[in-house]
């Protein structure tokens, strides 16, 4: 079976590494299956290790800062190098590895209008919450991502992977006095974020998630409980399975 995975685009090098090393070794273990897997890889790293028996396909991109909220969701080098690699040697399924986050919202769509059935990864926190972790600022679970305002007062508050103190600080008030081109996160970027998040996997074929915990989180946030499935702990031969249902259908 021929198949194209594509991983995440994260904002930082270590998480970059974490996650690729995760996505390296999946891909590994697919290509021991008889598949042909091809890997785009998205980051500032001007190369990627080989891997045997996959192709490993490297863009050059940065996720943009924290900042941008919306422009974190877009990717246009990545999903100009899924369309030309679609288009060279038609796949028989994408399989989006870590949607959300920092991956474009519009890569299951180029490949579902290039006629490759799509399978989408989904983590449920990087996914609904720009901070990554559905933490709030007072370190309570969150529970309602679903309030744009919640959101961007979370996300002024100083942290390690968001705003310095000067940065928060400079924000807040810019917010107080209401300067309308402020460039820090606002409540209707986080609006559009949300919309935008939700849309993204409508076009795949199967959306996966790790729990029934994350299922319930993605559902409210507006995808159909039907079109997720579970695959708690999943191993290679469980995602070659659903490989083989999403090309049958």
């Amino acid at each position: 079976m021929n198949v194209i995975l594509v991983s995440g685009r994260y904002p930082t090098s270590t998480s970059a590494s974490d996650r690729h090393d995760e996505d390296a070794k999946f891909a590994a273990l697919l290509a021991s299956t008889d598949c042909d897997v091809r890997w785009i890889v998205p980051g500032e790293a001007t190369s990627v290790r080989e891997l045997a028996g996959v192709t490993v396909i490297p863009v050059r991109t940065r996720a943009p800062g924290f900042r941008g909220v919306e422009a974190r969701l877009r990717d246009k080098f990545t999903e100009s190098v899924l369309a030309r690699e679609v288009r060279r040697d038609l796949p028989a399924v994408v399989h989006l590895l870590d949607y959300g986050g920092s991956m474009s919202v519009n890569v299951s769509w180029v490949a579902s209008r290039l006629g490759v059935p799509v399978v989408v990864n989904v983590r449920a926190a990087p996914t609904l919450c720009h901070r990554g972790d559905l933490v709030y600022v007072d370190g309570t679970e969150c529970a309602d991502w679903a309030d744009p305002e919640r959101c961007a007062a979370c996300c002024l508050v100083p942290s390690v992977r968001g705003l310095s103190s000067l940065s928060s600080w400079f924000a807040r008030l810019l917010r107080v006095v209401r300067w309308p081109f402020s460039t820090y996160p606002t409540p209707m970027a986080f609006q559009n974020r949300r919309e935008l998040i939700a849309g993204g996997p409508q076009s795949a074929d199967a959306i996966v998630v790790a729990s029934a915990v994350d299922r319930d989180r993605m559902e409210l946030s507006g995808l159909r409980r039907e079109s997720l499935a579970i695959l708690a702990a999943a191993g290679v031969e469980d995602w070659v399975a659903v490989y083989d249902r999403v090309t049958r259908t």
